[in-house]
């Protein structure tokens, strides 16, 4: 297998552009390198991003950007994350194990796979935007959008994940993530995150509410997020809002059954809603 690490962006998108579908970007390569030649069998060549300088967490312009290469441990540290609105990104990367998993893994990468991981769930509750570059320029693309199927991705060739982008939330929202696994050290077998703006008056303006490996990708449950628009965020209108998520089509698989899913989503949404209002009435 070839191996690129090119010191510059445009280098690195014109290697993913010649390589075609025979190249992949490679960061931490915590999931390339224990499935490659179960997964990637066609991959001929790998490109290591690692030196084009996307390391970065800042808030500018109260947008939060976040460099692909970031690792998820370098999350857990940021001061820019710390005591603000955007805390339950190192809450949720805090539940990743082990501590040698986090330290390796990068944002990107995390992010590119659609399969049993958090973050994709919290930054979506975030209304995450994806920045990509390619030869031709750069595209955003809502997190919620990004991802077509089980470890698929609407990435074209030659194009790479360079930021992540999270507009800093109003003053009167909140947001929290929870999940449920077998040990410590397990995937997740479903998890959620809820993020929710209210109004002086302290009733739900907007609610985003996404539940992770229910489906084979990330899902918002809009009829949960209809349930508590309007509603002062009492506890019974938290528990209609879950009680509304019956209508995802959970899977069923060797680790959970599709009614036990279903029983932990609307567990998982009647906590992080709990503590998303608690945090908006807080703010």
């Amino acid at each position: 297998m070839q191996y690129h690490r090119p010191g510059s962006l445009d280098a690195a998108v014109t290697l993913l552009r010649d390589l075609g579908d025979r190249g992949m970007p490679l960061a931490g390569g915590t999931f390339f390198v224990p499935h490659r030649r179960e997964l990637f069998t066609d991959i001929e060549a790998v490109v290591d991003v690692q030196d084009l300088g996307l390391g970065y967490i800042t808030l500018e312009n109260e947008t939060l950007r976040i460099g692909a290469t970031a690792s998820l441990a370098s999350l857990l540290e940021s001061q820019v994350l710390k005591n603000t609105s955007f805390r339950i990104i190192p809450e949720t990367v805090a539940q990743i194990t082990p501590l040698e998993l986090r330290n390796r893994a990068t944002v990107g990468g995390d992010l590119c796979i659609s399969a049993e991981t958090d973050l994709p769930t919290a930054l979506i509750a975030l209304n995450a935007q994806l920045l990509v570059a390619s030869g031709s320029g750069t595209r955003t693309i809502p997190l919620e959008q990004f991802y077509a199927g089980y470890l698929e991705n609407t990435l074209q060739v030659g194009e790479l994940v360079t930021e992540v982008m999270v507009a800093l939330p109003g003053r009167m929202s909140g947001s929290a993530f929870h999940k449920f696994k077998r040990r410590a050290i397990d995937l997740p077998v479903l998890n959620a995150a809820a993020r929710v703006e209210l109004d002086a008056g302290g009733r739900c303006v907007a609610a985003r509410i996404v539940l992770g490996c229910a489906e084979a990708i990330p899902v918002r449950a809009g009829s949960a997020e209809k349930a508590l628009l309007g509603t002062r965020c009492e506890d019974s209108d938290i528990v209609r809002s879950s009680e509304a998520t019956g209508d995802i089509d959970y899977l069923g698989d060797i680790r959970a059954s599709r009614e036990l899913r279903r029983v932990w989503g609307r567990v998982a949404v009647r906590e992080v809603l709990r503590e998303a209002v608690k945090r908006a009435m807080e703010n």
